[in-house]
């Protein structure tokens, strides 16, 4: 037996359960997962600080006289750069 052309529906994606009211022509799957993801907001990067050296920035030289590098722990959180002084990444202990 058809449902009748009122009668209600529900579709899932990724595990979420919509009702539409109407039948209506279901969009290509590519098409209805791309609008899902337009209604979310895109992941922003965390600010980062000046590269060093400046304020709370400390300078580190590997064991055996390695390279320098630097160490940021401040209002920022916790970032670390190499000698290039251009490369800043977050800092994960």
């Amino acid at each position: 037996m058809r449902p009748s052309l009122n009668s209600a529906r529900t579709f899932e994606l990724h595990g979420l359960k919509k009702v539409s009211g109407d039948v209506e022509e279901v969009k290509k799957k590519e098409d209805l997962i791309k609008s899902e993801a337009m209604r979310w907001p895109t992941m922003v990067q965390a600010p980062q600080p000046s590269p060093p050296p400046g304020e709370h920035w400390t300078r580190y030289q590997d064991e055996d006289g390695g390279e320098y590098w630097y160490h940021y722990e401040g209002p920022l959180g916790q970032w670390w750069c190499g000698s290039d002084h251009q490369t800043i990444m977050p800092y994960v202990a």
